[in-house]
């Protein structure tokens, strides 16, 4: 359940999505909930989730599933403080972009715009 994966997201120290191949859905229900709880994001660097994450800025993207995602885990694992300012832009990015707030503010903007367009014709 929806509450039960909220409370396992809260409690974790980082949030880590080994993705397969770069096409489809790519756990991005599970990235934003870990944005806004400020987790530490270890992801494959893939075109989906780089719409989310700046490598080394807002998280760790990693080219390989084993060997760099593996180093990638160890380096949060023995010293997550030196990725905490992550978190911190992660989380901006989650409340400027992906909140219920941010949307709704976007598509006021929409809307807006699409009335005075109307009434220019």
């Amino acid at each position: 359940p929806s509450e039960v994966f909220d409370a396992y997201v809260r409690a974790s120290r980082a949030c880590i999505i080994p993705i397969a191949h770069g096409t489809g859905a790519a756990g991005q229900s599970c990235l934003l909930r870990h944005m806004k709880n400020g987790k530490i994001i270890i992801a494959t660097d893939t075109g989906i989730v780089r719409e989310y994450i700046t490598n080394g800025v807002s998280g760790i993207l990693v080219d390989d599933n084993r060997t760099a995602m593996a180093m990638a885990v160890r380096a949060v694992a023995t010293n997550d403080e030196a990725y905490r300012s992550y978190t911190k832009t992660a989380r901006e990015h989650f409340v400027n972009k992906f909140s219920g707030e941010a949307i709704a503010r976007r598509l006021d903007e929409m809307i807006k715009q699409g009335i005075e367009d109307n009434g220019k014709g």
